[in-house]
């Protein structure tokens, strides 16, 4: 699940650019966070988001929430 087998053509960025994500594992989102390997999951569906992460240093993080428009990135950015 932590293997990259897909790779994205380009990597995509978070706003304050700590976190780059570069591919895809089997369910898992996978790049680095402030220079440290970072596996993520994330999910939507009307009316709720969800995301589920590791983080360099042995951080977790799983964040729920009744919002569709919450912005991952300033979570992020805010709790790490």
């Amino acid at each position: 699940m932590r293997t990259a087998h897909a790779t994205l053509p380009e990597p995509e960025r978070s706003a304050d650019g700590r976190l780059v994500i570069t591919g895809y594992g089997y369910g898992l989102y996978l790049g680095m966070f402030d220079g440290g390997p970072v596996c993520l999951h994330t999910g939507d569906n009307p009316g709720y988001r969800s995301a589920l992460g590791w983080f360099p240093g042995g951080r977790q993080l799983v964040g729920l929430a009744n919002d569709d428009d919450l912005d991952w990135d300033r979570v992020l950015a805010a709790v790490l």
